[in-house]
């Protein structure tokens, strides 16, 4: 009897130690929802949770925008760099040749004395002639620069980016007592100096923008509102650059 009592007591006391256990585990995570709960429900907790929030909706914002930026502005940035590259490389290669170019800005563009350039007003003159050779030099040498054509080993200082179109107009206003009027005139000369460009250089004709137009054209501005410009009024040829870049998202 003696060996079955301790048997007994023996084996209570191992079936109540896990319970005591186990109910103090219970209460052990009973305390921390408590704690939980009670942390949750506090003002600062609550500010703390809004202000997490509204950061990650101003880090959504910004990276909007970093995106925006990487996507109509930079281009931008970089197509202005490189406009100005290229007028200052075209401009420098003109006064090398001995033909004096003012750059103007608003379109950007250089404008040249067209005086010399024609004879009886409409074909070129000898002197014209050396003169259209000097221009179409430097612009075959670099608007290639700004196409699909781009060779880095001769554009190294021109940034990369993209003409939209080149144009080559002539402005010859009307005289006293000239029958043609200054529209017929001038498209005339336009003609005469555009073929002639291409005629040196034969590449001018092939180069195209980015969406496969062709590159360089003329125009004939007359006496037309393009031409209204404070600035002398004599015969003038002017180069205008138009760079190619994204559409703003209210263009597209």
């Amino acid at each position: 009897m003696a060996g079955s009592e301790q048997n007994l007591e023996g084996g209570s006391s191992s079936f109540f130690v896990p319970m005591v256990d186990m109910l103090a585990g219970v209460i052990f995570i009973l305390i921390i929802m408590l704690v939980s709960v009670a942390l949750l429900a506090r003002d600062d907790y609550t500010k703390v949770e809004t202000s997490q929030k509204e950061i990650t909706a101003i880090e959504k914002e910004l990276d909007a925008a970093r995106a925006a930026e990487a996507t109509y502005l930079v281009p931008r940035r970089q197509a202005n760099e490189a406009l100005h590259a290229l007028i200052d490389r075209i401009s420098k290669d003109l006064r090398d040749g001995g033909v004096s170019a003012v750059t103007m800005t608003g379109p950007d563009r250089l404008r040249l004395d067209a005086t010399a350039f024609f004879a009886r007003r409409a074909a070129l003159s000898d002197v014209g002639e050396k003169a259209a050779r000097i221009v179409s030099n430097a612009l075959a040498r670099s608007l290639v620069c700004l196409t699909d054509l781009r060779a880095s080993a001769e554009c190294g200082d021109v940034p990369d980016a993209r003409l939209a179109r080149v144009v080559v107009a002539v402005h010859s206003p009307k005289e006293p007592g000239e029958a043609i009027d200054a529209q017929s005139l001038t498209e005339v000369q336009a003609v005469s100096l555009f073929a002639e460009l291409g005629r040196i250089n034969p590449i001018l004709a092939s180069l195209r923008n980015p969406a496969e137009q062709k590159l360089l054209g003329y125009a004939s501005l007359g006496d037309s509102v393009l031409a209204t410009d404070p600035t002398p009024t004599g015969p003038r040829l002017e180069i205008i650059f138009e760079m190619y870049v994204p559409p703003l998202p209210d263009q597209q």
